[in-house]
């Protein structure tokens, strides 16, 4: 009853409001008792197999199997450790940003083995880990046995975390097993979230070991939480640590002339851009059509077609980047190039002299906008990005990027010239280079922290 009645007054009671009296004590004694766990398990229980349920009803009706979860419930048996460090990683991008620490493991001859929570995040891990890795393997369930099982057919010397993955049973029983639990890249994506249920949080993060922090902000959050300052490292950005291949300048023009660019016009890239982006980034680039080109790149490639009719009924001549050949008649200039092709983003953007990274403009959580200033290009992003917030914050405060309250903002960067976009993108460029190292700190870490 107490530990409902704290979830309770949680979620209701005003930020810096303290319970009194005796049920403040209960409440208090309870939360610090194992009993929290067995409460804990128990509303977990009831709310995931119903959920369980759902999911595999609509696996069934979509034709798909749901094989994974099994995967996800037993581990077999116990066996011999099959990798010094143990890696969880969920999305796509925390996979992706993981690759340069884990090219340091396997130079290093450190032992790891990688799981995440998703079926794409399961390929994108085999792709491009299955040969370095020891084993590629979903991630647990955070129901007790589940768990349980995971950490003994592993027996993992660490444990390490990215980014925001917090789960009790599963941070609680590798701590009580001994093993280091570490949490690489934390990001604050809501912290009203974890203000909200910092009961639960409370008592997740005293689990944790260390934490490696993108910057210093991460560090007074956690500090609101009980964590105390010998267990933060604040190392710099994972992402900043991704490798990058500039295009020479024989590619450079190369791939201009396949997307037919006029010379002499700037460039305007707009890449990621979800449903209710382009009408508004059309009404910033409509007065300038004569001086700028666009290219621009739907996050989901399914919403092509309808993007294509849409800039059409606006009287914009617009051309997919798969049919530029066949579509566009000698010396003509398209408004609008639609790209429609996959992998091809980020190598485009080294050709923007300005560049908008989308899912931002509307309540999306935005994307990665390091790869436009990899490239030294003047980069801009909306006001949504919560799924960045802490990087896109830094980079703001350093005028790396510009951050639009809205699309019409957009205008006056247009209106610059190609030498001050110019100065902006090798400032932002130098920006993230000085964000980089944060593979090195954590492997050296790693290091001292691995039994000999």
């Amino acid at each position: 009853i107490c530990c409902l009645r704290r979830v309770i007054i949680s979620l209701f009671r005003g930020e810096g409001e303290k319970e009194r009296g005796v049920f403040a004590f209960l409440s208090s004694s309870l939360y610090n008792r194992p009993m929290t766990m067995v409460f804990y398990n128990i509303l977990l229980t009831v709310v995931f197999l119903p959920l369980l349920f759902l999911y595999l009803l609509r696996s069934w009706r979509r034709g798909r199997t749901a094989g994974h979860l099994l995967r996800r419930f037993f581990y077999g048996r116990k066996g011999k450790p099959k990798g010094k460090v143990h890696i969880h990683a969920v999305s796509v991008g925390e996979l992706i940003s993981l690759q340069p620490l884990l090219k340091k493991f396997s130079e290093e001859g450190i032992g790891y083995t990688l799981s995440t929570g998703t079926e794409m995040g399961y390929v994108t891990a085999v792709k491009r880990y299955g040969a370095s890795a020891q084993e590629v393997l979903y991630g647990p369930f955070d129901l007790l046995p589940s768990v349980i099982s995971f950490q003994r057919s592993l027996r993992p010397s660490l444990l390490m975390i990215t980014e925001a993955e917090f789960w009790l049973n599963l941070f609680w029983w590798f701590s009580r097993r001994g093993v280091p639990l570490w949490v690489v890249n934390f990001r604050v994506a809501d912290p009203d979230k974890y203000r909200r249920f910092r009961f639960y949080y409370r008592r997740v993060f005293r689990c944790v070991d260390l934490f490696f922090l993108p910057n210093n902000e991460g560090k007074e959050f956690l500090q609101e939480f009980g964590v105390p300052e010998e267990r933060m490292v604040v190392s710099g950005n994972l992402k900043a640590d991704l490798p990058f291949s500039p295009m020479t300048g024989e590619e450079r023009d190369l791939l201009r002339r396949s997307l037919h660019l006029p010379e002499g016009k700037p460039l305007l890239v707009c890449g990621s851009t979800v449903e209710g982006e382009e009408a508004l980034l059309l009404e910033s680039y409509l007065p300038f059509r004569e001086r700028w080109t666009m290219v621009l790149a739907p996050r989901h490639l399914e919403r092509v077609e309808g993007v294509e009719r849409f800039l059409s009924d606006k009287g914009l001549k617009v051309r997919r980047r798969s049919g530029l050949e066949e579509s566009l008649p000698s010396g003509e200039e398209a408004d609008v190039i639609l790209l429609d092709t996959m992998g091809e983003l980020a190598r485009i953007y080294g050709l923007a002299d300005l560049a908008f990274v989308g899912g931002s403009l509307v309540p999306h959580g935005g994307h990665n906008v390091l790869e436009p200033l990899f490239h030294g290009v003047a980069t801009t992003t909306g006001p949504y990005n919560d799924n960045f917030k802490s990087l896109v914050a830094d980079l703001s405060e350093e005028e790396a990027i510009a951050v639009l309250p809205e699309a019409s903002a957009l205008r006056p960067f247009l209106s610059l010239s190609r030498d001050e976009l110019r100065m902006r993108g090798e400032k932002g460029k130098g920006v993230v280079e000085g964000m980089a190292g944060a593979s090195d700190v954590i492997l050296r870490q790693v290091r001292s922290t691995l039994p000999k």
